[in-house]
């Protein structure tokens, strides 16, 4: 649980810290944990508020705080903001850690989307979770869907585990987000069937990876349309 008091930036504004808060040493050192400065953020809404348990309680409608992102080395890190409702959609951010002279600097900027999976089949809907995810987490994708989407822990390999619904979960197959070029082959089957049922197919579509699910070519020809 995050302490009452926390320090809000507007849009515009810098916010100077010039040293870990005390009770955060001492809490590392009695866990004998090493002391690595992190950050964790998220949205906050509109300081109208005076009482600090109200203003809290609001913020905690527009979503939970983000990863913890470790100041002991510069690079960029993309975080998904929000709770994913109408009041509160997701937002994606892109946290620079960077360094100027003796300062370090966390700068936040509106990001895009790294990551998009899209369903370009014509009838079967697909389940999905992601890797440490309890399968009660898992997601569907229907026909002709797409979702941008961020991987939670951006230092874990890019997976997903996807199954076609009503499969079973013993269809379920790991789905890499590998090197665009790559000719490995990935696809989905279901029972009863030795072929694939949906291929899939990797790219990047300017600074976004997308993966795309796709009908066989021969159903494709079979309904007049043709593939992408």
């Amino acid at each position: 649980e995050a302490p009452a008091g926390l320090p809000r930036v507007d849009p515009g504004v810098a916010l100077a810290i010039d040293a870990v808060p005390s009770e955060g040493l001492l809490n590392m050192i009695k866990a004998r944990r090493p002391a690595t400065a992190m950050a964790s953020i998220r949205l906050a809404g509109p300081a109208s508020s005076k009482d600090s348990e109200e203003a809290a309680a609001a913020d905690d409608l527009l979503g939970p705080w983000s990863i913890q992102i470790p100041l002991s080395a510069v690079g960029e890190t993309s975080l998904t903001l929000g709770a994913g409702t109408l009041h509160s959609p997701y937002r994606v951010v892109r946290a620079s850690v960077e360094m100027v002279g003796a300062t370090l600097f966390i700068v936040l900027v509106k990001g895009r989307w790294p990551y998009c999976l899209e369903n370009r089949s014509l009838s079967r809907s697909v389940v999905l979770r992601f890797p440490g995810d309890d399968p009660q987490n898992e997601w569907h994708l229907k026909p002709c869907e797409r979702r941008y989407f961020v991987f939670p822990n951006p230092d874990a390999q890019k997976f997903l585990h996807a199954r076609i619904l009503g499969s079973g979960k013993s269809y379920t197959k790991r789905i890499q987000y590998q090197d665009a070029g790559s000719r490995h082959s990935q696809a989905l089957l279901v029972p009863g069937e030795r072929r694939p049922v949906l291929k899939v197919r990797l790219k990047d579509r300017g600074s976004t990876r997308v993966l795309q699910l796709q009908d066989p070519p021969s159903l494709h020809r079979s309904v007049g349309v043709a593939p992408a």
